[in-house]
Parts: structure tokens; C-alpha cells; sequence
């Protein structure tokens, strides 16, 4: 079953003003990361925490966090190579959930203020937070679907609600903007199973130009999420109402804001253009490995020193970085010393990761 984290029931709001409109703010800390702590504790706090408490909260998560991404780091580094271990601490924090805490979960606590109609206080409240999870994330490779698939526990409001003057109903034509950070799943079956069979809403978002951040090997708790980025505009095709309402959106604007002081990266192979671009970790070698032993050794051999402009099995790069073959017995080889390259599974080339240059940086 899908946690908590997977939904926030909050796209009911009355909020105008865009992040942009908080530029200023967050200029300042493109020059002078916040720590991880520094800004968790700030964002507890301003929950309600004392401070020994936000302390306390803080150092559970971390403990439970810095194991999770321990663990799974070499499959993370591989997936999304400009992210470092304080990046990927930040997205896992962003998951973590524990009954003794629940009020605190940092997602939580982010989303509210997200579409606090104060935004002003709603920003304060987060913004060292938002601004490191935001860093890390747009260091990730995008993700784009065609569709996606999100459910809510409560239903949506379908007509004007007297009380809420500026909300725009979930009515087909309408136009809505989601201020808030969005999970979703790839899987309709996962996404349902978020309501336990009791009624609610599924929301399925389409759209050519669909896309968000894949957080599954950052999560906690080991589930498939795709996240979307705060402040998407959709347009409402379809309703079906009934024992759980059926919303069709369809996104019509990625407004990625923030984006001109933390840039979102999208590698992508100079040569074929395509993104699936990977560091060369354990699994790559292996797939490496398994791609020599196709070929006759030799042609191999020379195939690989000819294509990467390495002139001996052991070699100076370039850049100046050393690189060992080693071969194993029968086909193919193991390669160390790749920190610094991508590999380009779709045309087999090679390229170093201060190509792809600007992209957030920052030591936190």
C-alpha cells in the first residue's frame, strides 16, 4: 500500500502569487548553501517544534535517511550522475514518514506552506528547505510520461464553493494551477491502491510535455513515485463522478519556477542526442562487459581504444585521469577510475560530466 506521502489533499487553495515573486530570497542562497540540519530545523520550528525537539526530530531522520542512501547510493550515482550523497539525503528526507513524527514529515510541512494563502509567511516558513530540495532535484535526469496516475482520499469539488471565492473547481475546461509538489505513480493499480478500496478521487494527468523527477530509489520506504514539480498549470477534459470522481487534467504549461537561479539540467549525448545518459558503475561495466563479448576479442579491444581515444590498456585521458582495463577471463573487462564520464548507452560514447556544465552547485 502506498504511505501517506504519496498524496497531499491541498490543490484547494486561493493562491496568486508565483515563487518567482521571491527571487530575492532565494538569490541569496545560491551564494551561501544552507545545511541540511540548518534548514530542517528552521522548518520544524517553525511548526511549532522547540528547538530541542526539532533536534530530536532531525537526528531521526538523518539516522534513518543517511542508511537508506548509504545502501542505495551506487544505484542512485548510476541513474542520475551529477547528484552527490548531501543531494540525494535532501530527497530522501523529502519521503520519510513515521507515526511518532507525522506532523513533521517534511513533505508535509512543505506542501502546506506551499499553498499557504499567505504566501509570503508560507515561503518564509520553508524556503532553506525548498531551496536544497529543489537543487537536488533538478540535478536529476527528467522523467517524461504521456500519463500519469494520483489519488486522493477525499473527493474533489466539482462546483464553485460559496466560501472559497477564487478556488476553480474540478470542472471540465477549467483551468488549474497545482501549487504544490506533486507525487504520482507511472502505475494506475499502485496509485488506487492508495484508497483502500473507500472512495475518493484518481486523478489522471496527460500531456506531451509531461515530466518529473523519479524518486523511487531515493524513497524511504521503497516506493514508486514520480514527483512533479510546484506550480504546473492543467486544463480539467473530463470528469466522471461516482463512488471515487475520475478527474482527467491535461498539462498545459511547466512553469519550473526558480529555474534562472537553479537550473534544471537535462543531459543529453552531444552526439545522438539521446538522455539516457548513465555513469559508468557496477551495473554499467557489466553491461559493458556483456557488450564486448558479442565482438571477437580483439576487434573488441580495438573498437573500445579507438572509440574512447585511449592509446595503451593503461593510459592517460585527456583530462588527465587514469583508466585500467582489466581483462577477465574469456570476454570483455572491468574498467576502473570512470569518476567524472557519462556513457551514452544509445551510441556507445563517452563524455565528461563538466561537459553538461552550468548545473546546481553548492557544498552543504
Amino acid at each position: 500500500m502506498m504511505m501517506k506521502y504519496f498524496c497531499l489533499e491541498n490543490e484547494e487553495n486561493n493562491i496568486e502569487e508565483s515563487l518567482n515573486n521571491y527571487k530575492d530570497i532565494f538569490k541569496n542562497y545560491s551564494k551561501n548553501f544552507p545545511t541540511l540540519e540548518e534548514a530542517l530545523v528552521e522548518l520544524f520550528m517553525n511548526a511549532g517544534a522547540t528547538p530541542n525537539e526539532a533536534n530530536n526530530i532531525y537526528k531521526n531522520l538523518n539516522d534513518h535517511c543517511k542508511s537508506h542512501i548509504t545502501k542505495n547510493f551506487d544505484a542512485i550515482k548510476q541513474n542520475h550522475p551529477m547528484i552527490s550523497e548531501n543531494d540525494a539525503l535532501v530527497i530522501c528526507s523529502y519521503t520519510y514518514d513515521i507515526e511518532m513524527y507525522k506532523n513533521y514529515a517534511p513533505f508535509r510541512l512543505l506542501n502546506i506552506n506551499l499553498v499557504n494563502d499567505n504566501r509570503k509567511k508560507g515561503i518564509q516558513n520553508i524556503e532553506k528547505y525548498l531551496f536544497l530540495l529543489l537543487t537536488a532535484l533538478r540535478k536529476m535526469q527528467k522523467v517524461k510520461k504521456n500519463k500519469l496516475f494520483r489519488c486522493l482520499k477525499t473527493k474533489v469539488e466539482t462546483e464553485k464553493v460559496p466560501e472559497k471565492p477564487k478556488f476553480v473547481p474540478y470542472k471540465k475546461g477549467n483551468k488549474k494551477t497545482f501549487w504544490n509538489f506533486i507525487s504520482t505513480s507511472y502505475d494506475e493499480k499502485t496509485a488506487n491502491s492508495f484508497l483502500d478500496g473507500g472512495e475518493g478521487t484518481q486523478l489522471t494527468i496527460i500531456g506531451d510535455n509531461l515530466w518529473g523527477y523519479d524518486i523511487t530509489l531515493f524513497n524511504y520506504f521503497k516506493e514508486s513515485e514520480i514527483l512533479l514539480e510546484p506550480e504546473n498549470k492543467y486544463i480539467i477534459e473530463n470528469v466522471q463522478k461516482g463512488y471515487v470522481t475520475k478527474v482527467i487534467c491535461k498539462i498545459i504549461d511547466n512553469i519550473q519556477p526558480l529555474s534562472d537561479i537553479i537550473p534544471i539540467s537535462e543531459i543529453k549525448c552531444k552526439k545522438c542526442g539521446s538522455n539516457n545518459i548513465k555513469s559508468l558503475y557496477k551495473e554499467e561495466r557489466e553491461y559493458f562487459c556483456e557488450k564486448a563479448g558479442k565482438w571477437d576479442k580483439n576487434e573488441a579491444r580495438n573498437k573500445f581504444l579507438a572509440s574512447r581515444t585511449v592509446y595503451s590498456d593503461k593510459d592517460l585521458f585527456d583530462n588527465g585521469l587514469y583508466i585500467t582495463i582489466l581483462w577477465k577471463t574469456g570476454w570483455g573487462w572491468n574498467i576502473e577510475g570512470w569518476n567524472g564520464k557519462v556513457f551514452c548507452k544509445d551510441c556507445d560514447c563517452f563524455w565528461e560530466l563538466s561537459e553538461f556544465e552550468p548545473y546546481p552547485t553548492g557544498e552543504y
